[in-house]
Formats: C-alpha cells, structure tokens, sequence
C-alpha cells in the first residue's frame, strides 16, 4: 500500500528547475533521498510538507490529496530535521516549558526539565544545564 505518491512533481526556480518526479512510498519501508547538491532532494520534501509550493503534480497521502486534506494529513504524518535551530537567546528552559505546554504535560513539566538534556549548545560553546540526562 502507498503512504505517500508523488505523481509528476514540478517546482521551477530561477536557478533550478524539478522536472516530472514520480515515486510512492510503501508502508513497512525505509527511503532515503541521496543525490548530489542540488538535485532537489530538499524541494521534494519541502514540497511533500507543504512548505513551498510545487508549479504542478499531485502528493497524496494514505490516498487523500495533500492539497485539499492538509491539516487533516498533518496530523498523521511526522518531520524531523537534522538539526533543531532555536533562537540562540532563548533558554533550554523556556523552550522546554513551551513545547511542555503545547503538548499538555500539565504538573509533568517541571520533572521531565530536569530529566531533559545534560548539555546543550546554541553557538557559545556547550554548557551544562542539567545534573542527568533522560533516556
């Protein structure tokens, strides 16, 4: 079964241009995208999770069209980059309080602070922010 179908995806920017790209992505497999610097790996992506928009084709998702279930697709599917990138003046607790409260972990936040992370580094050299680290 396809999870995902890309059908003849198409973005054009002035200095590239992603031509005709089809492919499906199966339940119960692994992908990865490998290519060359500039290639369109991150257009594709970005063009899956509706971060830019392609010039034309279709995404679909679980058999749904992307374009007309979007919030609906959003709340099965899931992206992590490679690297998260915070304000770099924000405090590993605020962000941790933030993201606590958007997920609603109510009493729990202020326990899994002190479980979170050891050190972290926002570009002014690693410093320690907590006694443990969670697992």
């Amino acid at each position: 079964m396809a999870l995902c179908e890309i059908k003849n995806l198409r973005k054009t920017y002035p200095s590239f241009t992603l031509s005709e790209l089809s492919f499906q992505l199966n339940a119960g497999r692994i992908v990865g995208f490998i290519g060359r610097n500039g290639a369109g790996k991150t257009t594709t992506i970005k063009s899956m999770l509706g971060l830019v928009h392609p010039d034309g084709g279709e995404i679909d998702y679980f058999g749904l069209p992307f374009s007309q279930h979007e919030k609906q697709i959003k709340q099965r599917i899931g992206y992590s980059t490679g690297a998260v990138n915070y304000y770099s003046a924000l405090k590993h607790s605020r962000i941790h309080d933030k993201n606590c409260k958007r997920l609603k972990f109510g009493g729990q936040c202020r326990a899994r602070r002190r479980l979170s992370v050891q050190y972290i580094d926002f570009g002014r050299g690693a410093r320690p922010c907590c006694k443990r680290t969670s697992v």
